[in-house]
Order: C-alpha cells, then sequence, then structure tokens
C-alpha cells in the first residue's frame, strides 16, 4: 500500500519522469526517455488474431520455461510490487477528459489503449483521477499493475495482429486475458481480470 495521499499520488503522475526520482527501479535516463516516444515505426511482420492470440497464451502456459532475462525481470518486479515508497511514474496517466472519446460515459474506467495513428502502435493510459483518488479503490498500487496488464492484452492485438486492435472483449481478447491473469496470479498476486468483489465495491457489479 502506498504510504502517501492520493492527491499527493496524482499530482506526482504528471510530472516528467527522471531516472534519479520516484519509484526505485533499476533503469536508465535513456531507456525512460525511449519509453515515452515512438521513434521507429512497426513494419512488423503482423499476424492474423488467431496467431496473435495463441502467442499469448503459449508465452503465459506454466509449463514454459523462462529465459534468464525473462526471470531477472520477474523478480525485479516482484522487488517493486514489496515496496511501499513508490510514485506513479512508470506508466502514461491522463486526466478524466482524455477518456471521453474512449469508453462510455457510464463506464468506470481504469485505462484504455488507443491507436497512436500509426501502424503498429498504440498507447496505453492509466486514468489517474479513477486510480488515485476514488475511495473505492482499496490498493492503487496493485490496481495500477494490473489495469496495466489488461491493457497490454489489447495493446497486443493492434501491435502484432494484422486487423489491428479491435474494439471490446472480444474471444480472442478473453482467452489472451485469461491466460495473462492466470499467469499474474501465480507470480505476482495480479490480476488482468478484475474480481467480481472489487466490481462490487465500485457498485459495477452485485455478488
Amino acid at each position: 500500500m502506498p504510504t502517501k495521499s492520493g492527491k499527493e499520488l496524482y499530482r506526482e503522475a504528471f510530472l516528467k519522469v527522471k531516472a534519479d526520482r520516484g519509484t526505485p527501479y533499476d533503469v536508465s535516463q535513456e531507456e525512460l526517455d525511449a519509453m515515452s516516444t515512438f521513434s521507429d515505426r512497426n513494419f512488423g511482420p503482423f499476424v492474423s488474431q488467431t496467431q496473435a492470440t495463441k502467442e499469448v497464451v503459449d508465452h503465459n502456459k506454466p509449463s514454459r520455461k523462462p529465459s534468464s532475462a525473462e526471470l531477472a525481470a520477474i523478480q525485479r518486479l516482484r522487488s517493486a510490487l514489496k515496496d511501499s515508497l513508490w510514485s506513479p511514474d512508470i506508466f502514461q496517466w491522463r486526466t478524466p477528459d482524455a477518456f471521453v472519446t474512449h469508453v462510455q460515459p457510464e463506464d468506470f474506467a481504469l485505462g484504455a489503449t488507443v491507436g497512436t495513428g500509426r501502424v503498429g502502435q498504440m498507447s496505453i493510459m492509466l486514468h489517474a483521477h479513477n486510480l488515485l483518488l476514488r475511495d473505492v479503490i482499496r490498493d492503487p498500487w496493485m490496481h495500477m499493475w494490473s489495469t496495466a496488464l489488461h491493457e497490454m492484452c489489447h495493446a497486443y492485438e493492434g501491435v502484432r495482429a494484422q486487423t489491428g486492435m479491435r474494439a471490446g472483449h472480444q474471444m480472442d481478447f478473453g482467452f489472451k486475458v485469461q491466460a495473462v491473469h492466470e499467469r499474474a496470479q501465480g507470480l505476482f498476486g495480479l490480476w488482468a481480470i478484475v474480481p467480481a468483489e472489487e466490481l462490487a465495491r465500485w457498485g459495477l457489479y452485485q455478488v
């Protein structure tokens, strides 16, 4: 759980990310700058939605043996998730008005994935107000990571599939997000599918 208030976290969410400030993580300023811009086009190769889904499902199978680099990344993330001295500087945050054209007015959005206008490039936005200021969010740190996982499943469609990202939660998306959800639960205690009890807290579901 964060040690700072929601208002403090909200303010920090819109500060420029620098390597010597914010959440402790092994990353350079050059890497941070590269993650905030798209310097090159995505030339593919692109595959069908079915193949893109299969790739995600296969990658998250419990029987697959991760590489040493992937295991190191898993350990870094596990360490980060245990750190209570965090700042919301890892993702791209947006104010409520940025979500108006991407979600329905009645939706309780935590994030959204949108195209950049260039083929094969997507941008993941996190809803700063709903994640950091709403009382129904008990643990914004964990919700932040879980929302990012969910949106990454959407983004993969736009980055990898020939047809680009499809709106909503189609069958292919369901297979992807379920595979990611199950692995994230086992490795980190995170989710990519919001549990029913959390939706009930938000007034969106009856348990």
